[in-house]
């Protein structure tokens, strides 16, 4: 994932692409949602791979750009509880 951020990354007119690497509170333990958030984003299960996106049963929504502040909003809870953090591109 954080080749696929650093890709984005490059092709991004202003460079400002972050990667968000899960920090697991247990064993075992999974994150598995992918979001990709500008003005507008999606959210959702699929890896952002040819058979993530294209061949895979996976969950996602589009997100308007409400939405887009409340997602803002729950990384900062997870980050804060350091569940998620920022990662090298």
């Amino acid at each position: 994932m954080s080749r696929f951020a650093g890709l984005i990354a490059d092709r991004h007119p202003t460079g400002q692409v972050t990667a968000l690497q899960y920090i697991s509170p247990k064993p075992n333990s999974l994150f598995h949602a992918k979001l990709a958030l500008g003005r507008t984003g999606y959210l959702g299960s699929a890896n952002f791979t040819g058979p993530g996106l294209g061949e895979h049963v996976e969950a996602g929504v589009p997100l308007d750009e409400v939405d887009v502040a409340r997602v803002w909003w729950l990384m900062g809870v997870l980050i804060d509880a350091d569940l998620l953090r920022p990662t090298a591109l």
